[in-house]
């Protein structure tokens, strides 16, 4: 299964991405059930809360994932020089 991740900040898309990870609808929303936070774009997400939408097009994923989150802090990386 395809599944399209829109990140939302403040009900504004933050980010999207597909992912082949999760074989049903079920296994997906087993995972979003499960997490509380994450990292996406250098930025530590709480997760407020999700929908999950059948495609019903020609699209090329199954279903959205709609994630409304908001950012608790970005994540500074430290290139060596």
């Amino acid at each position: 299964m395809i599944a399209k991740l829109n990140f939302y900040n403040k009900d504004k898309l933050f980010a999207s991405d597909y992912t082949e990870d999760f074989q049903t609808e079920t296994s997906l929303r087993e995972y979003f059930n499960k997490i509380k936070s994450f990292i996406v774009k250098d930025s530590v997400l709480n997760l407020e809360h999700y929908e999950i939408r059948e495609v019903n097009d020609n699209s090329s994923c199954d279903v959205d994932v709609d994630i409304y989150c908001n950012i608790l802090a970005e994540v500074k990386s430290e290139k060596n020089k």
